[in-house]
């Protein structure tokens, strides 16, 4: 696809970029620090980056038919918005071909690697049997078959009553000439050269080849570069309607060969647009394979010869049709003048020329896409990576969950927690809190806090996290109270994945169990205390209560008496050992109630890093560009077979 440029009016000057009225297209005229030739990036880059800033040429006032005026209006949306993805080129010769009636179909015959008789063969389609050799014929070739006219890179023949050769600039001559053949179907002929360099390709992960069809580029965009005698190097691309490739003989073949046509993706309508000639004189048997790979054989000095014959004298018309049967030359003719209609509103081969740009600009969106999603996922972590990840948040989600069940089970009937039996409250009331900080420093989730640390290592060594955040606790001194109190109070559910703080090092764990030793352990405390100060003050009112019953009584037994006091006494332990299993229990409850939690929150903050860190997200500008791009290329093909609907 076209570069990312965008060349000013500003550079425009200081480079010594001039507009060039003749084919509307910018050139380089000297550029002093480049002496050597460019080198083109991509096969549909066909043009030079010297022709790229053609959006603020200005053109004349366009005379535009109404029904073409939609599609025009479509074809400069694609100029705003889709510049990255289509040949500019190829694009202004388009809006230009809309902008007149009666349109000029320019077709260049670009000979493989400078074929030396490509003006030669020319000089046969363009030619009239019927009328003497013309001064023009005798210009653009000598007996040898080498061009006359100025030694240019390009040369341009276009209709005119009287032959006129004119040297434009370095890189391009044009030639008026008086052919009944370029009036009737309103052509212009670029002759120019092809070099034979290979197209490009892209490696896939599945050791497949992304193709890129890169020669219909080259070929609807010739380039035509010269450098003088002074080491100053120019160069201009002259976009062209169609393009017929020619070659000649054994080594035409070869070269055409080294063409890569395997690497080359090309449509079978567009062939009206592509098509390749080989003069296979002396190759009997070369004709029918050729045809076979959809390529015109031709004879030309069978055609040269008929020529001759039929202007020496009209006699010879019977050997001036077996010779210019056996060259085959119709052949070319008719391609050539293929499409070039005018009782349409639009030419069937602009239509043909049209689709096939639309066609490329959305091909070189797509292509772009996959290179770009590419390049996202191979800089981004693995999904292997990922799913190996995964799994070892499972193991550790069953491990941690596993061990929290286990390591409370077993402290339930540990030795520090029968030291909290309500009977040795008496003595051990004092105690409890440290008996539970205890607890909860060797038994609650030590071995799961040591493992997820272990876990997050493989995530900082996969690229999941930044190599620059260590994994300490980046607040150490500061008390943070954990998310599921946090949820307590405010009534509401925390997304694990919008935390307050991005915290690499999993600190859930320890926060929790300094939060819960902190808010859990104390009322504990306090509850065995109460509980046991109610138990001896219970005990000692009824005690109080059944000797003020024996002394105020005297019927009174001592018997009776102390019935009162036994019964405050079993009430009082009851009501204790019933309250303080049941704080017990509440308390182991809570335990595995906020480890439990706690567990699911590491293991979905840590599923949502293996998920979602780690990649690369494309530039949203970028995105956005490419969607315009898209929808404008959408909208002119919608326009264009719109247009092809109503004319069938």
């Amino acid at each position: 696809m076209p570069p990312r440029l965008r060349v000013h009016r500003t550079l425009a000057k200081k480079r010594g970029i001039f507009f060039c009225p003749n084919c509307s297209l910018w050139r380089l005229t000297s550029l002093n620090s480049y002496h050597s030739k460019p080198v083109v990036s991509r096969s549909f880059q066909s043009q030079s980056a010297s022709s790229v800033a053609i959006r603020g040429a200005p053109t004349p006032q366009a005379e535009i038919s109404p029904r073409l005026k939609n599609l025009h209006e479509a074809l400069n949306k694609v100029n705003d918005k889709a510049t990255n993805y289509v040949s500019l080129s190829r694009l202004q010769l388009a809006l230009r071909s809309l902008e007149s009636r009666d349109p000029i179909i320019r077709v260049a015959v670009l000979g493989i690697n400078g074929t030396p008789a490509t003006q030669k063969f020319v000089r046969l389609l363009v030619s009239d049997p019927l009328k003497e050799e013309g001064t023009w014929e005798k210009e653009l070739y000598s007996d040898d078959g080498t061009l006359q006219s100025p030694t240019t890179p390009g040369l341009l023949l276009r209709y005119g009553e009287e032959p006129k050769l004119v040297r434009q600039s370095m890189l391009i001559s044009s030639l008026a000439i008086p052919s009944h053949f370029l009036h009737k179907h309103n052509l212009e002929i670029l002759i120019s050269t092809i070099e034979t360099y290979g197209g490009r390709t892209i490696e896939t992960d599945t050791n497949q080849t992304l193709k890129i069809p890169n020669l219909l580029e080259r070929a609807l965009v010739p380039i035509l570069e010269s450098t003088d005698s002074g080491g100053r190097y120019a160069s201009m691309t002259h976009p062209v309607h169609k393009t017929l490739i020619y070659g000649e003989g054994v080594d035409g073949i070869i070269n055409l060969t080294k063409l890569d046509p395997s690497q080359m993706t090309i449509r079978a309508e567009d062939f009206t647009l592509l098509k390749v000639a080989m003069d296979v004189a002396g190759l009997p048997k070369a004709g029918e394979v050729l045809e076979k790979k959809n390529i015109l054989p031709v004879v030309s000095s069978s055609g040269a010869n008929a020529l001759a014959i039929f202007r020496k004298s009209v006699n010879n018309s019977l050997a001036y049709e077996q010779e210019w049967t056996q060259s085959k030359i119709d052949a070319v003719i008719e391609w050539v003048s293929q499409g070039t209609d005018r009782n349409t509103e639009l030419k069937p081969v602009l239509r043909s020329y049209f689709r096939n740009l639309l066609q490329s600009a959305s091909e070189n969106i797509e292509m772009e896409e996959t290179l770009k999603f590419k390049e996202l996922q191979n800089s981004s972590v693995s999904e292997k990576t990922r799913g190996a990840l995964l799994q070892a948040i499972d193991k550790w989600a069953e491990f941690a969950h596993t061990e929290l069940q286990k390591e409370l089970d077993r402290v339930c009937v540990s030795k520090n927690w029968r030291k909290l039996a309500w009977w040795k409250l008496f003595w051990r009331a004092d105690d409890v809190a440290m008996i539970a900080s205890e607890i909860m420093e060797r038994n609650w989730l030590i071995e799961s806090e040591k493992e997820i640390i272990f876990v997050v290592g493989r995530l900082q060594q996969a690229g999941l996290l930044p190599e620059e955040i260590s994994l300490q606790n980046p607040v150490k001194g500061k008390q943070i109270r954990p998310s599921y109190l946090e949820s307590e109070e405010t009534g509401q559910n925390i997304d694990p994945n919008q935390r307050p703080e991005r915290r690499y090092w999993p600190i859930q764990i320890p926060d929790t169990r300094l939060s819960l030793t902190n808010t859990t352990v104390p009322p504990l405390q306090s509850r065995a205390q109460s509980l046991l100060l109610q138990t001896i003050s219970t005990t000692t009112l009824t005690a109080v209560l059944s000797g003020l019953l024996f002394v105020s009584v005297p019927a009174a037994s001592l018997y009776s008496a102390g019935t009162i006091a036994a019964f405050g006494l079993v009430y009082s332990l009851k009501r204790l050992q019933s309250k303080w299993e049941q704080a017990r229990e509440r308390w182991v409850g809570d335990m595995r109630e906020q480890g439990a939690k706690v567990l699911r929150e590491v293991e979905a903050i840590q599923r949502y890093r293996i998920e979602n860190l780690g990649r690369k997200k494309e530039d949203e500008e970028i995105v956005k560009e490419r969607g315009e791009a898209r929808a404008a290329v959408e909208r002119a093909m919608r326009v264009l077979d719109e247009m092809e609907e109503k004319e069938t």
